[in-house]
């Protein structure tokens, strides 16, 4: 039980944290850039948030039944490991990938993805939906192992860092 209470209190702090720190980057955002610049981000956002749960595959919360299992032995859990997640990584990967050229094909003329068509871009966008894909099903990993203050740690400094990074290249 204690356990548990400690899992919720951790999950608690992230979501506040996480939250703030969002909301205030957004309002600063509104407020500083172009309002159609902000739009478009975040339809991009959106749109790369689809994908990735698109190409994940409900992989995070079909673990959830299994997860005693996997956690059985050190060979369950290696099977969990260059089974199950092994694969999704390839598919989270090249799937963004082929949905991007698709996307890129289909809507060539689209006003939206004209600043996204560059080859170099398309790898970008599918490098974040692959790499959010593989943090989404480590932190649902970590959060059935009861590790929410490691969770916690994790998403607030990334979520430090991508304000970080945004407002110094700004």
């Amino acid at each position: 039980k204690i356990l548990v209470f400690w899992s919720l209190v951790w999950n608690a702090i992230e979501a506040f944290l996480y939250q703030i720190i969002l909301l205030v980057h957004q309002a600063v955002l509104f407020m500083t850039i172009d309002k159609n610049l902000f739009g478009l981000q975040g339809a991009l956002f959106a749109f790369l948030f689809l994908a990735i749960t698109l190409f994940n595959g409900s992989f995070d919360t079909a673990i959830i039944p299994f997860f005693r299992n996997f956690c059985a032995s050190r060979k369950n859990f290696k099977s969990l490991l260059i089974y199950c997640y092994f694969w999704q990584t390839g598919f989270l990967f090249f799937g963004s990938l082929i949905g991007g050229f698709i996307s890129i094909t289909l809507f060539s003329s689209s006003i939206f993805l004209q600043p996204f068509s560059s080859f170099s871009s398309l790898v970008l966008l599918s490098l974040f939906v692959g790499l959010e894909g593989l943090k989404k099903n480590a932190r649902a990993i970590l959060h059935l192992s009861f590790e929410n203050k490691l969770v916690t740690c994790i998403e607030v400094i990334n979520i430090i860092i991508y304000v970080s990074w945004i407002w110094t290249s700004y």
